[in-house]
Parts: C-alpha cells; sequence; structure tokens
C-alpha cells in the first residue's frame, strides 16, 4: 500500500493534507486507529473464513483446486461489487487479492496470516494513510493522502481508493504470481 500511495503522490496524482492540529484531535485520531485495528481484524477475518475457510476448503475435494479458486473469487468480488467507484481495476484488483490469499491460505495450511494481511490491508488505507477501503471513504487517520485536482482515477483509483489503481494491480498481480509459485512448488515437494 506504501508503494501505492508514493506512486500515485510521486505523479502529482495523490498529495498528503495537513491532519488536523490539537492535543484532542490527536488522541481522538490515535483512538480511532487503534479501534479500526480490531475492527478491520474482525471484518477481514470474517471474510477470510467465509472466502479462504469455508469456500475454498470445502470446493477443493469436490472441484479440485481451479473450481474452489474460482468459488472463493467470485464470492469475495460480488461481495465488494456494489460499493462506490467499482471499474474494472477494482474489479480487477479483488480477483487478483482473492487468488494471492487463496494460494497463500493454502500455502499455510490456515488463515492467521490471510487475516493479519487483509487486516492490515485495510486498515493502512483507512487509517493510516486515510484513502478509501473499496469505496469506503475513511472517518479519522494518522495521515490524510488524497486526490489532487487534477488526479487520474488509473493512478489513484478514483472512488474506490488505490485499489483500483493500475499499481495496486500490478504489484498484486506480482504477489499473487509469487505466491502462486511457492504453492506450487510446496505441493511439489509434499507429493514427492
Amino acid at each position: 500500500m506504501s508503494l501505492a500511495v508514493g506512486v500515485a503522490v510521486l505523479t502529482g496524482n495523490m498529495q498528503f493534507f495537513q491532519t488536523p492540529d490539537g492535543s484532542y484531535a490527536a488522541w481522538t485520531a490515535l483512538g480511532w486507529v487503534i479501534f479500526a485495528l480490531v475492527a478491520f481484524t474482525i471484518q477481514g477475518g470474517a471474510e477470510e473464513l467465509i472466502a479462504r475457510g469455508y469456500l475454498l476448503q470445502s470446493w477443493m475435494p469436490r472441484f479440485g483446486i481451479l473450481g474452489a479458486m474460482i468459488a472463493q473469487t467470485i464470492f469475495f468480488t460480488l461481495a465488494h461489487s456494489l460499493n462506490t467507484g467499482m471499474n474494472i481495476f477494482s474489479a480487477l484488483s479483488l480477483v487478483l487479492v482473492s487468488l494471492l490469499l487463496g494460494f497463500w491460505a493454502l500455502s499455510e495450511g490456515g488463515l492467521w496470516g490471510v487475516i493479519a494481511f487483509h487486516a492490515t490491508w485495510n486498515w493502512a488505507q483507512n487509517s493510516l494513510f486515510g484513502i478509501p477501503v473499496s469505496g469506503i471513504p475513511a472517518e479519522n487517520s494518522l495521515l490524510t493522502v488524497g486526490e489532487t485536482t487534477d488526479a487520474d482515477p488509473l493512478i489513484s483509483g478514483g472512488l474506490f481508493g488505490l485499489e483500483a489503481s493500475i499499481t495496486t494491480v500490478v504489484i498484486l498481480a506480482i504477489m499473487t504470481a509469487a505466491t502462486a509459485v511457492f504453492w506450487a512448488r510446496g505441493r511439489n515437494n509434499r507429493t514427492r
């Protein structure tokens, strides 16, 4: 997420804004940020239990890896499909993160890592950078990063947030490919 923010800022599509001054505002934001981490862990954990826990695990014995990955990817993408700013890049980002987390869960043999990633991903956007998470605006954050007046949604992600940027799609594609290769190598080593 920091890389996507960096690219958007360096290309002039996003900028850092001043956060509210005063100790009350700072304590309020800090309290919200801590609360948000807990909330995102619960929310991300629930999504992971359904997508990578139930769907991936229960579909794999019946429909193989391809059927299981398709099922959990469709669920995860459709669960976010009515969010503000949904477009082709946000859909592609959701598909890629579904595959990334699917291969990760299979490689790990559990859900702790994907829950931590999901919670931290959402928390960093919302509570660290103040960027919308899947089209849901941030309430309070440690930093405030927003689009410039002439921002290109291809780089800033538009209303959906940085998840719908080309930068995030490329980053997720690389991470997904690496995780799929890691899973395949581990699977080949286990079958020998």
